[in-house]
């Protein structure tokens, strides 16, 4: 069993199985959300109560990012500014990666004309986090 937390992985896991003819099933499990939007994870204790206010953002800013893609744009670097531009609203949040590519392999897009992800990768705090959304299902 994978998550889709760290989605890249997950996909990187079944091509691998695939590729080596593993007699294994991988069973994606959904990503779990706490109370606050936050991504389900150890790493979450790190977090100081102020660290977690601010971490916050990421779900928002991939929320944001979803919400503009269903009012009909498509372009990926419009799609990715406004992500980032949310992210870096919150003083803390130290920005590793905002991506969108192809869902199912993981191709650089530069439109999203199918189901694609979101994933990003922020620092905050002492703590690394991971986040990700699918979009256009």
């Amino acid at each position: 069993m994978f998550g889709e937390k760290d989605y890249q992985q997950l996909l990187l896991i079944e091509k691998m199985v695939e590729d080596l003819n593993f007699d294994i099933e991988i069973i994606p499990g959904t990503l779990v959300r706490e109370e606050d939007g936050i991504a389900m994870s150890s790493r979450n204790a790190y977090l100081s109560s102020e660290d977690r206010e601010k971490a916050k953002v990421l779900y928002r800013s991939l929320r944001k990012g979803k919400e503009l893609f269903e009012s009909g744009e498509r372009r990926v670097s419009i799609l990715i500014k406004a992500i980032r531009d949310n992210m870096e609203s919150v003083n803390g949040v130290l920005i590793q990666y905002v991506e969108i590519k192809d869902a199912e392999t993981l191709a650089r897009i530069e439109n999203v004309s199918k189901p694609a992800v979101i994933a990003l990768a922020a620092i905050v705090g002492l703590t690394r986090l991971i986040d990700n959304i699918i979009i256009g299902r």
